[in-house]
């Protein structure tokens, strides 16, 4: 209980900080760059989804605290340092999506195979549909991206796909969701919930794959800490049945956070202004 509070506290603080940097969003033409409040919450945002990525490679959530507690607080850190300039963004973003491609492997096989801690009233059938969807949507948006994008450009290639891979792994995270009790709980468990939940699947592939790719990164990560301030999404029963369960923990939560705040809080008041006149 006490870790709760004080996740759902650190993450009113951390809001609140970026909130600030949004009024500087007004006078930049690009909110991407490194410094303002879109930019930051992103980068909190996929550090976020980075550390689900690495659970996930580790063993479906069962790290350790001897491990996840470096662990988390480096992709705190990490991601904090992606908001300093843009060439550490661009290094922080190939290290996070090289994390997401390996982590999508297993998340889509284990999809594939319904090899997930899913709600009992989840079809394997209705697995595997969702997981068709995923794919398919998010290949053909993301092809149909690169050829109505500047295709061909190598800015854009070095600034906007080394996330391609946290991108699909983002996107079959939030299906898995979707398929545990917590997901099942909100989208109903009747036909129309069914749809609802399919529906979502080519919703959430869609953003994946375009460059409103921030927006589910931000979805993965309300989730995510939802999860950990709630309990698990998969529950109790199915966390301890050996499947793939979903989320990171109160625990890991609050060390990631504490790690991006503090290197977020030392930017701001150290490199932050170096940073600027230098972009």
């Amino acid at each position: 209980m006490i870790s709760a509070v004080a996740t759902l506290l650190a993450l009113v603080a951390i809001f609140y900080l970026m909130l600030h940097d949004f009024r500087s969003d007004k006078s930049k033409r690009d909110n991407d760059t490194p410094g303002t409040g879109y930019a930051t919450l992103t980068a909190f945002s996929v550090g976020a989804v980075a550390l689900l990525a690495v659970v996930t490679i580790y063993g479906g959530g069962a790290v350790s605290g001897k491990v996840g507690t470096p662990v988390a607080l480096a992709v705190g850190v990490a991601a904090a340092l992606s908001t300093l300039a843009m060439s550490l963004k661009t290094i922080v973003d190939w290290f996070f999506g090289i994390i997401g491609a390996v982590a999508a492997i297993p998340a889509v096989i284990a999809l594939f195979r319904g090899d997930v801690c899913s709600a009992a009233s989840v079809s394997r059938a209705q697995m595997i549909g969702m997981a068709v969807a995923l794919v398919l949507t998010f290949a053909v948006v993301y092809i149909f991206t690169i050829i109505l994008g500047k295709m061909g450009d190598l800015r854009w290639v070095l600034s906007e796909f080394p996330l391609v891979g946290l991108q699909l792994f983002g996107a079959v995270e939030l299906v898995l969701f979707l398929n545990t009790p917590m997901g099942v709980s909100l989208v109903g468990e009747s036909r129309l919930g069914v749809l609802v939940a399919f529906g979502l699947t080519v919703a959430f592939a869609t953003l994946a794959a375009s460059r409103l790719a921030p927006i589910m990164f931000g979805i993965v990560a309300v989730a995510l800490f939802a999860s950990s301030l709630l309990g698990d999404a998969a529950g109790a029963e199915c966390s301890s049945s050996g499947g793939l369960h979903w989320g990171i923990g109160v625990n890991l939560a609050l060390i990631y956070i504490a790690g991006f705040v503090c290197m977020f809080l030392l930017i701001r008041l150290f490199g932050r202004g170096g940073s600027r006149t230098s972009s």
